[in-house]
């Protein structure tokens, strides 16, 4: 909690550049991490496959990806960074909570990354329960709710750039961000069960969300 990384090349990682796995969610203006200034690049890259694994620039989750006990939220601060070629997400939110990210380029590339279920787009920012699909083996899957998007270039080759997934992702605001070159700039997926981040999706209403001020480039 309250760790500083600031003014760092986070670069050629397999899965995450900054990951925080938190068993407790700080309290005030306290974050468990903040990331300012940073460039973080080429995360989720596999040179020896010649594919592209499953690879998050920020990460938010609970304590260790748990599915029995007590679960916590990602508390992270980010902003005035760089986020780029980053396979899957440039951040994600599995779960978050009272986070802020502001003034940064996030990146993905215009390729697929793969994993056991096989091919798949990038969702650029994502939001979500965990565990995500309503996959509970003990206690109650934790929301992502709390958290704030705005001033971002959300550039995004393949898939969706911000995505709001899970009946549960609600009290977020998403707002001042240009979403360019994108499948559909900001959504919300409804899922039963964890089928894949290729199906399902749709655009809707966005009553649970601020969205104000968003701009969408084709």
């Amino acid at each position: 909690t309250n760790v500083f990384i600031e003014h760092c090349y986070i670069h050629n990682f397999g899965k995450a550049g900054v990951y925080c796995a938190a068993t407790t969610t700080p309290s005030g203006t306290i974050y468990h991490a903040t990331v300012r200034n940073c460039v973080i690049a080429n995360i989720g890259l596999l040179y020896e496959t010649g594919k592209y694994g499953w690879g998050n620039g920020v990460a938010m989750a609970n304590g260790g990806m748990r599915t029995t006990g007590s679960y916590g939220r990602g508390k992270m601060l980010v902003e005035n960074c760089i986020i780029h070629r980053c396979s899957m997400h440039t951040v994600d939110f599995e779960p978050g909570q009272n986070s802020i990210i502001r003034n940064n380029y996030l990146a993905t590339p215009a390729r697929q990354y793969y994993d056991a279920g096989g091919a798949k787009d990038p969702w650029n920012v994502g939001l979500q329960q965990y565990p995500y699909g309503g996959v509970v083996s003990s206690g109650t899957a934790v929301a992502s709710t709390g958290n704030t998007i705005t001033n971002n270039l959300v550039e995004t080759g393949m898939g969706w750039g911000i995505v709001l997934a899970d009946a549960t992702t609600t009290g977020n605001s998403v707002t001042n961000n240009i979403n360019d070159d994108v499948k559909s700039g900001c959504i919300t997926y409804s899922r039963s069960a964890p089928t894949g981040q290729d199906s399902g999706n749709s655009c809707s209403t966005f009553s649970s969300y601020s969205l104000n001020g968003d701009g969408f480039s084709p």
